[in-house]
């Protein structure tokens, strides 16, 4: 529970993938947030939505927070205010995290070279990577190695570790990939975000 001093961070969540009905929590692309959101040790809130059992559609109810009655959905509560700012679609809401939780953290890159701060054209090939791939994410697969986790590794995570053993990946083919998916499976704010998840629903399974 966030504290009276901090803003109030819920995730309210539902998998909204055409994908079989009863199809549970577990398996929710919205783990990337959760997973945002251990990684730099935000104090939040999680509100789970279940499908409607007959016509696998996400329940009204969600569409009072979000027009779309998509998730994963974000809301922030000002400290002393009432009114949450919503934001939808998961790069945006690991855009506007960062933005306030991520500025002095590994999970963003340097955006600007040494004296070329404001500048057009003085950002780093680092943060223009980042930046990228935090949005090709959603589209086409596409890897990105680096020695270290920032956001887009975040974001591009569920369809790695969901098609891993399946879609014709395996370690004997794909070694690196394979290492690095693993490796993203070890950090520890994902498996804090599994952890949550299985206190919640019982059981986690990642699945395209």
């Amino acid at each position: 529970m966030a504290s009276a001093e901090q803003p109030k961070v819920k995730l309210y969540w539902y998998d909204h993938q055409l994908i079989p009905v009863g199809t549970p929590l577990e398996k929710s692309r919205s783990q990337r947030i959760l997973w945002l959101l251990e990684e730099l040790n935000v104090p939040y809130e999680v509100e789970v939505f279940h499908r409607d059992p007959v016509t696998s559609l996400a329940p009204p109810e969600l569409k009072k927070v979000h027009a779309l009655g998509k998730s994963p959905v974000l809301s922030v509560t000002p400290s002393g205010s009432s009114e949450a700012v919503v934001i939808a679609e998961s790069a945006n809401i690991i855009e506007y995290v960062l933005e306030h939780w991520g500025k002095e953290t590994t999970l963003l890159p340097q955006r600007y070279k040494e004296g070329q701060e404001g500048k057009v054209g003085g950002e780093t090939e680092e943060w223009l990577r980042y930046r990228y791939f935090m949005h090709y994410a959603e589209g086409s697969l596409m890897i990105l190695m680096v020695l270290k986790i920032i956001a887009n590794n975040i974001l591009m995570s569920f369809p790695l570790i969901a098609g891993k053993g399946r879609a014709g990946m395996s370690e004997e083919k794909h070694p690196n990939l394979w290492a690095y998916t693993t490796r993203l499976e070890k950090e520890t704010g994902y498996e804090k975000a599994v952890q949550k998840i299985i206190e919640i629903d019982g059981k986690f399974e990642a699945s395209i």
